[in-house]
């Protein structure tokens, strides 16, 4: 699949964590943001890029071990030593464990025809294939308006309650309390 639309400016792209998904009609809804289906212009499954070593936080930590064994009667060496020494081995630790965790994500990315690109998060790829498969009928047969409901947290795909009746009970009962 041809992806070079990903490759556009930062201000074009949002990472979105969010728990669900919520389709309705033409409108794909999360978060703060919804996107009109007809305007898509790419969905795809895409691996999350592992973050790169940060170089200079294992510089930090040979620099450190070797301060703190340099024999001198300054103090401030082996103190500027101890700082060096873990703080970067905090850094190193904390890229490891993004990384880890990186590679057990997978990202849905959804370009639309303005230029905008969205990433969302899923834990299981397996999930995110499904939820393609959903997204491709609905784009694909856009006279079938369904409400569905996309549980990321939990995995599941299910019908979601009618958005129109929900607003309509709003206004009849003089908002939610």
């Amino acid at each position: 699949m041809n992806t070079d639309i990903l490759k556009n400016s930062a201000s074009n792209n949002r990472e979105i964590d969010t728990d669900s998904l919520k389709i309705y009609g033409n409108c794909l809804e999360f978060k703060d943001t919804v996107i009109q289906l007809s305007n898509v212009s790419l969905v795809a499954n895409n691996p999350i890029a592992p973050p790169q070593f940060p170089i200079w936080a294992a510089v930090a930590f040979i620099v450190g071990l070797l301060f703190l064994f340099v024999d001198t009667d300054i103090d401030i060496i082996h103190i500027v030593g101890l700082f060096l020494f873990f703080g970067g081995g905090f850094v190193a630790c904390a890229w490891y464990l993004r990384s880890e965790r990186d590679k057990t994500l997978k990202r849905l990315v959804i370009a639309t025809n303005s230029g905008q690109t969205f990433f969302i998060l899923f834990n299981q790829s397996e999930f995110l294939n499904k939820v393609i498969d959903t997204l491709k009928e609905i784009i694909a047969h856009p006279g079938h308006h369904s409400d569905i409901i996309i549980n990321i947290k939990d995995n599941t795909i299910g019908p979601g309650g009618s958005v129109i009746d929900t607003v309509n009970e709003i206004n009849s009962i003089g908002g939610r309390h």
